[in-house]
Formats: structure tokens, C-alpha cells, sequence
């Protein structure tokens, strides 16, 4: 397939990075300490946490739209404190400060070490051209694009969509539409048979390209260095 390819789309989380749990712990703690008005413990907290971001991912994945950052932290925050939380009074900006903060002091890393170096390859053998395809959640993509500066991914990819900037989550055919569009600005009829999207997400990912008409190649068999092979 790989010589058939001129252009690669990839998803992002737990395809090209991970969580630091670092990360996760200290944003527990910070709630646990700062945002707690029912001395949840931290357990209680962290199953909070979690509930929200897989119910909002499920919803998203379901409608096809896109519950954004905001609305996940008031949702956080009203669960924590059982109701009793003032929507309208709380310093949402200050809290985003607080998280970005806390992002970068624990920042994600690479979803394995040499992914970096396979991409540059990939690239270079294929010439194709890439872009990632992420959806996002407590984590919006004004970080992302700082942090794959940061780590050095940023100038492997000709663009960047989020679901956060675009109102569309995948599976939509919208959020693909969207992509395709961008990708036709860099080459000329290019069909759709010679874009693959690669992600590990099977609805949202596999299932969601393959309804668009584009390749799709599940992360979760396949390492970035088999598809170079």
C-alpha cells in the first residue's frame, strides 16, 4: 500500500503520544486541594475525571460534534462538588492557566521512543505529505501545536485539524471532509484511494475513514516502521 500513498493522515493520542501520568495525577491533586467544596478524595476525583472524558468521547463519537475543553471542566467541577457550584462567578480562564501550566510542566511523550525517527523515514521514502487528524477533549489544540513544536513532530506535518477548532468530531464525515479539503490545496486531483488515515481508535479512526473512502490503518497492529517495510 505504501508506494499507492500520497498523503498520510494521523491520529494523535495513543497513536503518536501519551499521557505523562504525572500529568493526570498532579491536575487530581490540584482539584482535590483547590476545587473541592465535598472533600471528594482523590480516587473519587479521578473516577470523575474519567467518567467525563469517556461520556463526552462517547457523545462526541455519537453525534459527531465537539464538547469542548470549557464545557468538560464545568462538568468536572459541578460532579465534584455535587451541584453546589457556581457556574456563573468560577475564573474558568484562571483554571485553563493553572492546567496549561501543569501540561507543560508534565507534558506528553512520544508513544514509544523511536516513533519520531519512523516518521522522518516514512516520509522520506514515501514523499508523501501529512497532517494530523485528533480529536480532543480536556486538552484542547492551541497545546497540541505548542507541544509538537516542542517535541520536534510539528514540521512532519504540512497541517493540524482539531476537533476543538473545527466543531467536528471523527467519525464525522465532516471532520474527513475537512482534512480532504485541505489536503486537495497540496496536491492536485489526488483520489481518495491514495490518502490513509492511521489511528487506534476503531470507530472513530478505523471505521471513520474507511465511511469516507480513504485508507485506514489500525495503530494497534501495526507500528509506523511496518508501514515503512
Amino acid at each position: 500500500m505504501r508506494n499507492k500513498i500520497k498523503h498520510y493522515s494521523f491520529d494523535l493520542w495513543l497513536t503518536l503520544i501519551r499521557s505523562n501520568p504525572e500529568f493526570k495525577k498532579e491536575r487530581i491533586r490540584h482539584f482535590t486541594l483547590k476545587y473541592n467544596s465535598c472533600n471528594k478524595s482523590e480516587f473519587e476525583i479521578k473516577v470523575i475525571f474519567e467518567t467525563v472524558d469517556k461520556m463526552c468521547n462517547a457523545i462526541n463519537q455519537k453525534t459527531g460534534g465537539n464538547i469542548c475543553t470549557d464545557e468538560m471542566y464545568l462538568m468536572t467541577l459541578y460532579l465534584i462538588n455535587e451541584g453546589n457550584f457556581e457556574i456563573q462567578n468560577f475564573e474558568l480562564n484562571k483554571l485553563k492557566l493553572e492546567m496549561e501550566y501543569l501540561f507543560f510542566k508534565y507534558p506528553p511523550v512520544p508513544i514509544y521512543e523511536s516513533i519520531l525517527n519512523e516518521l522522518i523515514e516514512l516520509k522520506k521514502r514515501t514523499k508523501a505529505t501529512f497532517n494530523i487528524s485528533s480529536n480532543t477533549a480536556f486538552i484542547d489544540g492551541k497545546l497540541l501545536r505548542i507541544l509538537l513544536n516542542n517535541i520536534g513532530f510539528a514540521p512532519l506535518f504540512e497541517f493540524q485539524i482539531y476537533s476543538d477548532e473545527i466543531g467536528f468530531s471523527k467519525p464525522n464525515l465532516a471532520f474527513y471532509s475537512k482534512m480532504y479539503s485541505e489536503v486537495e490545496l497540496l496536491h492536485k486531483q489526488l483520489n481518495r484511494i491514495e490518502i490513509a488515515h492511521i489511528g487506534d481508535n476503531i470507530i472513530a479512526d478505523i471505521e471513520g475513514a474507511k465511511s469516507f473512502g480513504i485508507n485506514a490503518i489500525d495503530i494497534n497492529k501495526y507500528k509506523i516502521r511496518e508501514i515503512i517495510e
